[in-house]
């Protein structure tokens, strides 16, 4: 099921960084919920595709260029992976590249992609799923 599940997440980042938002969301369920960082300009939670759409968009309409491109994919049991990113972005207007260390925590159920968590502190998202962040005893 992991290998599976792995497969899924990696199709998703690949789909999401060439624009292609419906082919992003087929491993997603329906009534996803994703939870960007509590430190984001708006933290709210979204619910579903729509949702999900939403949220992108909203991004969007901050940046020019957005890549998210996973480093690894942590299997954290009971359906949870904990994947680090590196996000590059330019913000509207803006020349220089930003590159940031982040991380997602994905949890599937039969092979769907049923929450989504960001995290800005990658140690956090680690912690989240009962893990320590490597390099972290």
């Amino acid at each position: 099921m992991a290998e599976r599940d792995i497969e899924i997440l990696r199709a998703s980042f690949d789909a999401f960084n060439r624009g292609d938002y419906d082919a992003a969301l087929s491993g997603v369920s329906a009534d996803v919920e994703f939870e960007p960082p509590g430190d984001a300009p708006l933290p709210t939670a979204y619910q579903g595709h729509e949702g999900a759409k939403r949220f992108w968009g909203s991004m969007r309409d901050v940046f020019d260029e957005f890549r998210s491109e996973p480093e690894e994919i942590v299997d954290a049991g009971r359906g949870r992976y904990v994947v680090p990113v590196t996000e590059r972005f330019r913000t509207k207007g803006s020349q220089p590249e930003i590159v940031e260390s982040n991380a997602i925590v994905f949890t599937m159920t039969d092979g769907k992609v049923v929450r989504v968590q960001i995290f800005t502190d990658r140690a956090k998202a680690f912690e989240a799923v009962g893990l320590s962040a490597p390099g972290q005893h």
